[in-house]
């Protein structure tokens, strides 16, 4: 192998890791943020994807952390060519911090899981995610 055909094919697995790390099909499961590093989310930092490829279509969105007001917002636009099972929003609080709730287009929701930092989210948008977080 050459430097050349190397280097391509470093910077293609670059690319694939990185897809995956934010986007990830697991059966009929839809995992979004899966591979975030919490240092990904710190104050002010912003972190998405736009127009994904997945086997239901793309996906597009957009995780903005403002942790100092204890909340990180997401913009999702889920795929619509095919339904997944479910869309699982992931969001790694970079100081660790539990989510206390949810909300999704201005609603609460209670399918979230606080300690294992997911939301569980509908199959159609665009959706806006609010997660908040105690002291």
């Amino acid at each position: 192998m050459n430097r050349r055909e190397f280097l391509l094919t470093t910077a293609l697995g670059a690319a694939a890791n990185g897809r995956s790390a934010e986007v990830m099909e697991q059966a009929e499961r839809l995992h979004l943020g899966l591979g975030t590093a919490r240092s990904w989310l710190q104050q002010g930092k912003t972190v998405g994807v736009r127009e994904a490829p997945t086997h239901f279509g793309t996906v597009s969105y957009h995780i903005e952390s403002d942790v100092t007001r204890r909340t990180i917002r997401a913009e999702v636009h889920p795929p619509r060519r095919r339904t997944a099972q479910g869309i699982v929003l992931h969001l790694r609080h970079p100081e660790r911090a539990a989510m206390k709730g949810a909300t999704i287009n201005g609603r609460a929701t209670g399918d979230f899981d606080g300690e294992n930092e997911w939301v569980r989210l509908p199959q159609e948008g665009p959706l806006r995610m609010v997660a908040t977080y105690g002291v």
